[in-house]
């Protein structure tokens, strides 16, 4: 079960930085591979349960990118997990208001 769900995991970090990544070809503020670290460094922190942690992972990627939707996505995921459900719902509030379409959000 627990490998399923890396799979999971993996398939849908994958998803999110193919997304990430377009918006880093328009916009060229932060290189493939930082916005990859930040996401990859977010996730392992949210496995630790490090949720605050987490979401400072992404702290150069938010400041770059404040109105993407995988972003607001990723950090209302880690507020809800942290327990701050105003900030949660905002960055939700946000994604959704990005990509109204999102199933996630």
């Amino acid at each position: 079960m627990e490998a399923l769900r890396l799979s999971i995991d993996v398939k849908r970090l994958f998803s999110i930085l193919i997304v990430v990544s377009a918006f880093s070809l328009s916009y060229g503020q932060m290189s493939d591979e930082k916005i990859a670290e930040a996401y990859s460094n977010s996730y392992n922190l949210e496995y630790q349960q490090r949720y605050l942690d987490a979401i400072r992972a992404l702290d150069e990627l938010y400041k770059n990118y404040e109105s993407t939707y995988t972003v607001n996505l990723r950090i209302g995921w880690l507020y809800y997990l942290n327990g701050n459900f105003s900030n949660s719902q905002r960055h939700y509030l946000k994604a959704l208001a990005i990509y109204p379409a999102s199933v996630e959000a």
